[in-house]
């Protein structure tokens, strides 16, 4: 079922319903529908809204990647030294993250990890964060 949200309080979401579900012949396209978070499966979202591109690309280091560790260093290098048009620019890794790189959307890293999320809507140039565990929040190094 594919919604619209017209409002959210006390953690219910009212939405709007935009299609047939297929196995819930009393609903219909336009009738409001209410849910909580946990009966969410998916988003749809635009570039504008988010800020950012999820189809792009970051470099992912080996012990984010393969031992699911939180990417305690972000960086950003500058637009020069990207490689290609969909690197974003973005480089995450753990903080003893020695192994090779390899390449995620900024999608599934988000999905993963959303505290890096707000790193990806400053879109800076270039920089670098480190996780603050006291914050719960990246600093600017």
């Amino acid at each position: 079922m594919w919604v619209e949200i017209k409002s959210a309080t006390d953690g219910r979401y009212v939405a709007e319903l935009l299609n047939q579900p297929a196995h819930i012949s009393s609903l219909k396209p336009g009738d409001a529908v209410t849910f909580a978070p946990e009966h969410v499966a998916a988003i749809q979202t635009s570039e504008e809204e988010l800020g950012y591109a999820v189809d792009d690309y970051a470099a992912v280091g080996q012990q984010v990647r393969e031992n699911d560790e939180f990417p305690q260093l972000v960086a950003r290098v500058a637009r020069d030294a990207r490689q290609g048009g969909s690197d974003s620019g973005w480089r995450l890794a753990a903080v003893d993250d020695d192994g090779p790189p390899d390449w995620w959307d900024l999608g599934w890293i988000t999905d993963k990890f959303p505290e890096v999320e707000a790193l990806f809507r400053l879109d800076p140039d270039a920089g670098s964060w480190r996780w603050d565990a006291e914050t719960r929040s990246y600093v600017a190094e």
